[in-house]
């Protein structure tokens, strides 16, 4: 395998890591085995010591510290099993409430899987523990330091459940769950979209595909979304063979086998035919969207929270609202950033690839456009709405930008009249519309 090509799927399993309740426990487990090893070491060294204070240790006979063990295995399983029924609880109430999406940022909540991992570790700790003390009740051999351990992290495990308790009850307020799918917009803003800077001015600008090339196209051979695209081994693939690449899809699409999803263009003087996994050999995907290289993903995420609270079943405008405002400091924080280039260069400062990117225009939709469609039975929203573009657009120093957000204020004016409001409100909304564009006009 390429070395770029799996460093791309090295980030994939990391992100499968990060959303699964199993690493960390698997993680706990292991440690507490360790400990178990080295308490035991200890022990061996220590139990028939002359120190009086490290003597009180092992004032227990072995069958009195087995029943120790056992208590404090038996409680904390109890505890695990309260703390799990607590978390499927949770996510059950979130998916209902906020839509099945957002299950990935409850599971990836590390304090959840921390917690979870110090029970079943704890418990497995006591239960080789035992085996031990079981084992060596003939000689009177007591895990005197393992015994005391044992005894601290079954107090710990109390507050873990306590906090865990906690935890959930506040993890599952609207506040919360908004404010989570926020956090993890910002790390991906920060990750996808470095600083603005000064772009590298290449002298010429020669299209590879200008030559004497031929076109042909490029056939998915996958079925699901593009999780990720390996652009340097693409790159590297493609000057080998002198050839270059346009592509019509990027992480996030979904793709059908057969589908056509860009075109290779191919020298003509060669003998050789276009291999047909020139692009499939470098495109990672599955049956679900990811962050890694998907921006749009984590604004979906708040667009489907506000969606499901304008929906008549729940009708919660005020949750709306917050992921209102959420996506407009997204838009705010993006539009200081700088986005990929549509084109790609090789070493010679020749243009091999281009891609299709994410752009501030399609973020403008994808964060603007349903809400928009389904907040005319809400005034409040529809005048949150304008305001939260208004607020962005006054900020922003590029025309295009501003244009973007102006439109959807536009758009939403347009569907307000055609809707069945009241006069007063329909007022309201327009003179919104008039703010944004004074606010606009005077920064020219």
């Amino acid at each position: 395998m390429k070395p770029s090509l799996l460093s791309a799927q090295i980030k994939k399993l990391l992100d499968l890591i990060q959303t699964s309740f199993w690493f960390v426990p698997v993680l706990c487990i292991f440690t507490s085995f360790l400990a178990v090893y080295f308490c035991y070491q200890l022990d061996k060294s220590l139990w028939q010591t002359n120190n009086s204070i490290l003597k009180t240790l092992y004032n227990i006979s072995p069958d009195n510290a087995s029943s120790l063990l056992s208590s404090i295995a038996t409680s904390v399983i109890t505890m695990t099993s309260i703390a799990f029924s607590m978390i499927v609880v949770t996510l059950t109430l979130a998916s209902s409430q906020f839509g099945p999406r957002l299950l990935r940022t409850f599971m990836q909540d590390k304090k959840n899987q921390w917690a979870l991992g110090s029970l079943v570790a704890t418990f497995s700790y006591c239960l080789a523990l035992i085996r031990l003390a079981s084992t060596n009740q003939d000689s009177g051999f007591v895990p005197g330091i393992g015994l005391t351990l044992a005894s601290i992290l079954a107090v710990i495990a109390v507050f873990i459940l306590v906090f865990l308790i906690h935890h959930v009850a506040v993890s599952i307020q609207a506040e919360s769950v908004v404010a989570q799918c926020w956090q993890c917009l910002k790390k991906d803003i920060d990750r996808l979209f470095p600083a603005a800077q000064n772009k590298e001015q290449h002298s010429h600008h020669t299209l590879v595909w200008d030559k004497n090339l031929s076109p042909h196209p490029l056939i998915s051979q996958h079925n699901g979304y593009i999780q990720l695209i390996d652009y340097q081994g693409l790159m590297a693939a493609l000057e080998q063979h002198h050839a270059g690449a346009e592509l019509d899809i990027k992480s996030g699409n979904y793709v059908i086998a057969g589908q056509c999803i860009g075109t290779l263009y191919w020298p003509d003087d060669k003998q050789e035919q276009p291999p047909k996994d020139l692009l499939n050999s470098h495109l990672v995907s599955g049956k679900n969207r990811t962050p890694i290289q998907d921006p749009e993903f984590a604004i979906n995420q708040l667009v489907e929270i506000a969606l499901r609270a304008l929906s008549p079943s729940i009708n919660d405008p005020f949750t709306a609202i917050l992921c209102i405002n959420r996506l407009g400091s997204a838009l705010r924080k993006t539009a200081e950033r700088s986005f990929p280039e549509t084109l790609l260069f090789d070493s010679n400062n020749t243009i091999r690839i281009k891609r299709n990117v994410v752009d501030y225009q399609g973020l403008v939709k994808a964060a603007c456009d349903q809400i928009r469609q389904n907040s005319m039975p809400h005034p409040s929203v529809v005048i949150a709405f304008i305001d939260m573009l208004t607020q962005v657009a006054t900020n922003l120093k590029r025309v295009n930008y501003q244009h973007a957000l102006v439109e959807q204020a536009q758009m939403i004016v347009d569907g307000a009249c055609n809707d069945k409001l009241h006069p007063n409100d329909q007022q309201d909304i327009i003179s919104k519309l008039q703010t944004i564009h004074a606010a606009v006009n005077s920064n020219h």
